[in-house]
């Protein structure tokens, strides 16, 4: 945390208005008082309505009728717009093997604590492991349809990027 913060601004609204409240709330810290700003744009509309509904208050706002934007400046990155570079999905076929085993062990994890002792779990666990998808869903077959199917959904990205067998 950090300590003495006066004034938030908030030049894009958060999506979730939880966030946007633990933001302004740092102002607030030990019976402190201070200012929030949100610079909001009408097509956020619906997110300042919502923190307004969260917090069951109506938030003063200051409209400027007369303000045009100017264009973006060079090297603006658009967020609508896909970007070279950056994180690649644990499914994606260059993606290391490290990715591929720290998905097998997320489910695994999830295997243990929800469906340890049914059963088909060592063997869903050895054939997650061997990037077996047929003997995995298989091992899952006698589970709950929810447990199961929670466990499929978190094991896809170990089990579509795992290896080629050899021939």
């Amino acid at each position: 945390d950090v300590d003495d913060v006066s004034h938030v601004i908030n030049y894009d609204l958060p999506e979730d208005p939880e966030v946007y409240v633990h933001r302004i709330g740092r102002t607030a810290r030990a019976g402190r008082k201070g200012i929030a700003w949100a610079l909001v744009t009408p097509d956020q509309g619906e997110l300042l309505t919502s923190i307004e509904l969260l917090i069951n208050k109506e938030i003063p706002k200051m409209e400027y009728p007369d303000f045009q934007p100017s264009d973006p400046p060079p090297g603006w990155r658009n967020p609508d717009e896909p970007q070279a570079g950056g994180l690649r999905l644990a499914n994606a076929p260059e993606a290391p093997e490290a990715a591929r085993r720290r998905a097998a062990d997320a489910a695994c994890a999830v295997i243990s604590a929800l469906a340890g002792d049914a059963p088909g779990a060592e063997a869903a666990v050895r054939a997650l492991y061997a990037g077996e998808a047929d003997a995995f869903t298989r091992g899952t077959n006698a589970w709950p349809a929810d447990i199961a199917a929670y466990v499929r959904r978190l094991a896809g990205p170990a089990l579509s990027a795992a290896p080629a067998a050899p021939a």
